[in-house]
């Protein structure tokens, strides 16, 4: 399968889930930018990922960055979800989704 493909595979059945849970979302061709993004950036940290000893404080700090994203990669709200939200329930658990450790209900 192309990664594109994978990609729109995996967004489909997130934003599924987000939709059951009634979030309001990007636009699925953003969320697959954003998964393969996440994927091509992966792809050129592994690539200096062999000279560990060598790596310099810009890597690691890419590196770091990196997993951080990754930690916000299936927060797919709408930018505008917390004004859209009419539910204060929905509005609170987002915003838990989005702390850190991602709690799982209020």
């Amino acid at each position: 399968m192309e990664r594109k493909d994978s990609a729109r595979v995996t967004a489909v059945y997130v934003m599924t889930i987000w939709d059951k849970a009634r979030m309001p979302t990007r636009l699925q061709k953003h969320v697959i930018n954003k998964i393969v993004g996440l994927f091509n950036e992966w792809q050129k940290l592994e690539k200096n990922k062999e000279n560990k000893a060598q790596r310099s404080e810009g890597l690691k700090e890419k590196e770091n960055n990196w997993q951080k994203n990754l930690d916000k990669l299936f927060d797919i709200a709408h930018a505008d979800a917390l004004n859209t939200i009419r539910i204060l329930e929905n509005k609170e658990f987002l915003l838990l989704q989005r702390k850190e450790g991602r709690p799982v209900s209020p």
